[in-house]
C-alpha cells in the first residue's frame, strides 16, 4: 500500500487481500523488485528510461525432464540457437529458463524480427518447435501454457532513494547490480568503512 522512511529505516503498510487486514512492518531498508510498474519504484519517485516496443516474445511454459542434459550446465538462462536449421517465423531463437530443476521450464521464444504479426502458432506447432529446441526426441514434452508479451527496454536511472532500493529493470545488469546493492547493504548494516587512498 505504501511506505514512509526516516533516518533509521522504513515503515511499510501492507494489506492482506484475502482478509483485508492491514499490517505495518518496520525495516532498515525496503526493496522493490517487482518491475517497471513497481509501487515502491513509483512512490520512491525513481526515474525510468523507457524505450518501448523492442519486439514480440512468447513465454512457453513446459514440462520436459532435461536432467540428463543439464547435469553439468547449471546456469539459470540458456540460449537455444539453431542457425543451421530452417525455423518457423514464430520460433527464431529461444532462451530457456529453469522453473523447477530439471523438469519444468519457461522457454522465452523470439520470433523473426519484423514478422511478429504473422505469428499465430497452434499448440502442435509449439510442441514441435520446443522439441526441436530441446534436440532429443526421446524426452516427453508437455506444453503447460503459452503467452505473448512486448519487449520494452526499461532501465531505472537511479536505484535508490534514501533507504529504499529497487532492482535493476534491465536483465543484462541484474546480477552485477544486485551484487553491488548487496555489498552496499553489508557495508551499511555492519558500518564497514573502505580504506581510502
Amino acid at each position: 500500500m505504501g511506505f514512509i522512511q526516516d533516518k533509521e529505516g522504513t515503515t511499510s503498510t501492507l494489506r492482506d487481500n484475502v482478509t483485508g487486514v492491514e499490517y505495518k512492518i518496520r525495516s532498515k531498508y525496503l526493496f522493490g523488485a517487482d518491475g517497471a510498474r513497481s509501487a515502491v519504484l513509483q512512490q520512491a519517485e525513481l526515474p525510468l528510461d523507457v524505450r518501448p516496443d523492442q519486439g514480440l516474445a512468447f513465454n512457453v511454459h513446459l514440462k520436459a525432464d532435461l536432467s540428463q542434459h543439464m547435469q553439468y550446465r547449471t546456469g539459470n538462462l540458456h540460449w537455444l540457437l539453431q542457425p543451421d536449421k530452417e525455423h518457423p517465423l514464430f520460433g527464431w531463437a529461444c532462451i530457456a529458463r529453469m522453473v523447477k530443476p530439471w523438469d519444468e521450464w519457461l522457454f522465452i521464444v523470439l520470433p523473426e524480427r519484423g514478422k511478429e504479426l504473422e505469428c499465430n502458432p497452434t499448440n502442435e506447432e509449439w510442441l514441435s518447435r520446443m522439441k526441436e529446441f530441446i534436440g532429443d526426441d526421446s524426452i516427453h514434452t508437455e506444453i503447460l501454457g503459452v503467452s505473448k508479451w512486448r519487449i520494452n527496454d526499461v532501465v531505472a536511472e537511479k536505484l535508490s532513494n534514501g533507504r529504499v532500493y529497487v532492482r535493476s529493470l534491465q536483465i543484462s545488469l541484474v546480477s552485477l547490480l544486485i551484487k553491488n546493492i548487496g555489498f552496499v547493504l553489508v557495508m551499511r548494516c555492519t558500518d564497514i568503512r573502505l580504506p581510502t587512498g
